[in-house]
C-alpha cells in the first residue's frame, strides 16, 4: 500500500462537489462541505458542553457556599 486512504467523508464530499459543480444540486456550499468539518463541529460542541457544565457546577457551588456561610 502507498499510504493514501480515502475516507467516507472525502468520498461524500467529492460526490457532493461534483453534483454542485454540474448544477445537479443547488445546496449552499456549507452543506456541500459539511462532511469535511462535521467532526470538528461535533468535537467543538462536546467541548463547549463540558465547559458550560463545569462553569455551572463551579458557579452553583460558589453560590451555595456563599449562602451557607451567611
Amino acid at each position: 500500500m502507498n499510504g493514501y486512504t480515502i475516507t467516507i467523508e472525502m468520498a461524500v464530499t467529492a460526490v457532493l462537489v461534483t453534483l454542485k459543480l454540474t448544477g445537479t444540486l443547488s445546496w449552499s456550499w456549507w452543506w456541500i462541505t459539511l462532511p469535511l468539518w462535521w467532526d470538528v463541529l461535533l468535537v467543538g460542541s462536546v467541548v463547549l458542553l463540558v465547559v458550560l457544565v463545569v462553569f455551572c457546577v463551579i458557579l452553583f457551588s460558589t453560590l451555595l457556599e456563599m449562602f451557607v456561610r451567611k
